[in-house]
């Protein structure tokens, strides 16, 4: 005869009584038995730490904060475009700050980081060429551009959140072509006094005329600016 159960409910351990007779390995399935409900099983390695539910999530996040800007995204509306529950959400990002910072966090290294990386042996002027087309590219993405407005409109708010962004992404780049200029300079291929101004100088002007325009809502053409990265750098150079 199998087994009954008494006291069955959600959440709780069901208590089971053994008949004579009944195996041994079915009595020890049966009592580790949990019955779970409105929440998701954590994954195998723990909750928060699967790499694709955290690209999920931040897929989903992306376009809410693409759409509704960080003031207007909420985090049940992330949740639902994500496909996770709020519970799954929560255990990844602790808050809406920490993860509006990991989608820009993504974007940057998705975009920019590899063109910071720099060929010793290539002439300088195609490295700078190259930096030059590409971050201009990268920055001119709409959904940079969508950050950028963000993080601008919260920068009295959330001061904190503002710099991060700053530091992790436009001034650490700063800092990584000022390294370049001087090795550059110190191997008698460039003569710069400071390295660190040029850099900043360099991808100012390379932004001139473009990312400010769309920052306002000017609406261009990929050919307009193409055309512009082209005079952008050419003059930078």
């Amino acid at each position: 005869m199998p087994a009954t159960r008494d006291g069955d409910s959600f959440g709780h351990r069901a208590e089971f009584r053994e008949e004579p007779g009944q195996a041994n390995a079915e009595k020890h399935e049966m009592t580790t038995a949990t019955i779970v409900k409105d929440r998701e099983i954590p994954e195998a390695q723990g909750p928060g730490t699967d790499p694709e539910k955290r690209a999920q999530i931040l897929d989903g996040a992306s376009t809410v904060f693409l759409n509704r800007g960080f003031s207007g995204a909420s985090m049940g509306e992330i949740a639902r475009s994500a496909g996770v529950s709020k519970g799954t959400l929560y255990a990844y990002f602790e808050n809406k700050e920490a993860l509006f910072v990991a989608t820009i966090d993504r974007h940057r290294r998705e975009l920019i980081d590899a063109l910071f990386q720099f060929d010793e042996e290539a002439p300088v002027e195609a490295e700078l060429g190259r930096l030059g087309r590409g971050f201009v590219t990268a920055i001119s993405s709409p959904r940079v551009i969508a950050a950028m407005r963000t993080v601008m409109g919260i920068a009295e708010q959330m001061p904190k959140l503002s710099c991060e962004f700053f530091d992790q992404g436009p001034g650490s780049k700063i800092q990584r072509l000022a390294d370049y200029l001087r090795h550059e300079t110190e191997r008698g291929k460039l003569d710069i006094d400071d390295p660190l101004l040029a850099a900043m100088q360099f991808l100012e002007l390379c932004q001139t005329s473009i990312v400010r325009p769309l920052l306002f809502g000017h609406v261009m053409t990929e050919e307009e600016r193409l055309a512009r990265v082209e005079k952008v750098v050419g003059s930078a150079l």
